[in-house]
C-alpha cells in the first residue's frame, strides 16, 4: 500500500514535469536518472511510468525503455473530438443548470485565465484553461459525464499544453472563452454548445495542422 501511494506521488511530481516542459517530447527517460532525481527507489519510479504510460503521457518500447510521449496529429484529431462530445454537452447543461453561484465561479475562472496569460506563463495558462472547462463539466450536474472527463484530465492537459506553445495569440484564446462563458452564464444551451464545439473544433484543426507540418 505504502509503495502504490509513493508510486502515485512520483507519478504526479513526474507529470508535472512534463507539463512543465523539463523533459521533452520524445525524450527518454531511465529508472535509474529518476529514482536518483526523486530519491525513491527504481520500484517506486517503476510504478510511476506504468501509471503514465496508461494514461498515454509516457510510451514503453521493449528493450528501449521509457520516453516522453509526444502528441501526433491523429492524437490530437482523437482527443479534440472526444472533448467535443463531451464538452458541448457539458456546456449545454451547464447552461441549462446555470445559477448565480455557478456564473461566480466561471467569472472567477474566467479571470484565472486572464491573469495567466497576461502572465504568459505557459504552465498557469494550461492549469487556468483546464480549470475553467473542469468547472462547466462540474456545472452541468452530470455525474457519469464527470466521470469519462476526469479519465481524460491528463491528456486534455497535455493537448492544452500542446495547443498554448503553438498559440502566438493568447488574446484570442481568452476570447474564445469569453464567448463562451457568457452564453453559459446567459442561461442559453444551445449556443452555449454550439460554442463549445466551434471552440474544440477551430483549436483542434489548428493543432493539427502544425503537428503534421513538423
Amino acid at each position: 500500500m505504502l509503495k502504490r501511494g509513493l508510486g502515485n506521488q512520483a507519478a504526479e511530481v513526474l507529470r508535472n514535469e512534463i507539463l512543465s516542459g523539463a523533459f521533452q517530447p520524445g525524450e527518454q527517460i531511465t529508472e535509474e536518472a529518476l529514482s536518483a532525481q526523486l530519491g525513491v527507489s527504481r520500484g517506486t519510479i517503476r510504478t510511476s511510468l506504468q501509471q503514465l504510460v496508461h494514461e498515454g503521457m509516457v510510451r514503453y518500447e521493449p528493450y528501449k525503455g521509457n520516453f516522453i510521449r509526444p502528441l501526433d496529429a491523429h492524437d490530437v484529431w482523437e482527443i479534440y473530438t472526444l472533448r467535443n462530445s463531451l464538452e458541448a454537452l457539458a456546456s449545454r447543461f451547464a447552461a441549462q443548470f446555470i445559477t448565480s453561484s455557478g456564473k461566480d465561479q466561471l467569472a472567477a475562472a474566467l479571470n484565472n485565465l486572464q491573469t495567466a496569460i497576461k502572465s504568459k506563463q505557459q504552465r498557469a495558462i494550461v492549469d487556468a484553461d483546464f480549470a475553467l472547462h473542469l468547472i462547466i463539466v462540474e456545472l452541468s450536474q452530470h455525474k457519469r459525464l464527470m466521470v469519462q472527463y476526469k479519465q481524460l484530465e491528463n491528456l486534455t492537459r497535455l493537448y492544452i499544453n500542446t495547443l498554448v506553445g503553438y498559440r502566438t495569440n493568447l488574446e484570442e484564446l481568452l476570447e474564445e472563452h469569453v464567448v463562451l462563458v457568457e452564453a453559459i452564464s446567459q442561461g442559453d444551451p444551445d449556443k452555449s454548445e454550439l460554442i463549445a464545439k466551434e471552440h474544440n473544433t477551430v483549436d483542434g484543426q489548428f493543432l493539427q495542422t502544425q503537428l503534421a507540418a513538423d
